[in-house]
């Protein structure tokens, strides 16, 4: 194993640390990982894993001595290339923006759909954020809610409180039967829920990370 493989601790940044070259790029990544996915790293992980299976097959051929003198090398040029790889990032996606060649892009900003649910205006007063009643028409892949959840959780009476706001028709049908059901039935709703709701939250957050292709790219400028 390479020795650039055997060090790194959190407490402390380290260049000699290949697991901190990984841990950078993957932080780096957080303030636009659509772009740098698609545009950087994952072109460059397609790039080694093609030199690496077009060299593994000599490798057959190789001696004891030799084929570790090829891991070792391969090990320290992608320490190093993800080192080279962290740099350039730093300075192609720097402060929300993207800088290609000479030119850099104006701030990526949010897209506009997402900056009207919150809230997001070209007015300079502060914003008293609230949830959004219901989503723009822009909002992608929206599924309406098809089940109502209580907000509050009383200790003395061990019930769930406040079941409202409805927002929808089926939602206050949805509620009516569960408040009329037995018990089982009640708990089956709420543990349907409990599935169908952090699912939906999860897809919708992996779907906004990864970004699609077709998606509009409509932004709203908020300097």
């Amino acid at each position: 194993m390479a020795p650039t493989y055997r060090v790194g601790r959190h407490e402390e940044f380290d260049r000699g640390s290949a697991w901190w070259a990984f841990s950078f790029v993957n932080n780096w990544m957080q303030l636009n990982y659509e772009g740098m996915s698609k545009e950087d790293v994952l072109p460059k992980i397609e790039a080694w894993q093609d030199r690496i299976d077009a060299e593994r097959p000599k490798t057959k051929q190789m001696t004891e001595k030799q084929l570790s003198d090829w891991q070792l090398r391969v090990q320290e040029e992608v320490a190093a290339s993800w080192w080279q790889l962290a740099d350039l990032l730093v300075s192609k996606w720097n402060d929300m923006s993207r800088t290609a060649g000479n030119v850099t892009d104006r701030s990526l900003g949010y897209p506009e759909w997402f900056a009207q649910m919150i809230g997001y205006s070209q007015d300079v007063h502060p914003i008293w954020v609230q949830p959004a009643a219901a989503p723009p028409s822009e909002c992608p892949n929206f599924t309406p809610a098809s089940v109502v959840l209580p907000r509050v959780w009383d200790k003395g009476s061990k019930e769930w409180t406040e079941w409202g706001p409805l927002s929808s028709p089926a939602c206050a049908a949805n509620l009516a039967a569960a408040v009329a059901a037995p018990l089982g039935l009640l708990q089956t709703v709420l543990g349907a829920a409990c599935l169908v709701v952090p699912s939906l939250l999860m897809g919708f957050a992996l779907g906004r990370r990864r970004g699609r292709d077709d998606e509009a790219r409509s932004y709203l400028l908020l300097s």
